[in-house]
């Protein structure tokens, strides 16, 4: 059946693609903004692990972390 879907599929645009049920939770997350994250963006500054953003709403935002803080451990 996957050899005949992918068949059909190059002879369409390449921007069709097909999703199997295994990928589709991850289509689900990013299309219907499910997320189950704590709602803070972490990077790197002086080479520290450092808040950088919130989402307002969000378990970090509640617990006082703020934009600018440090991750140590």
């Amino acid at each position: 059946m996957l050899g005949g879907i992918n068949g059909m599929l190059a002879s369409l645009d390449p921007y069709t693609n097909f999703i199997d049920s295994d990928q589709q939770k991850d289509i689900d997350i990013i299309t219907k903004g499910k997320y189950g994250g704590i709602g803070a963006t972490v990077g790197i500054r002086n080479d520290n692990v450092t808040i950088v953003d919130l989402i307002e709403g969000y378990s970090a935002q509640r617990q006082g972390i703020r934009i600018g803080d440090i991750i140590q451990k």
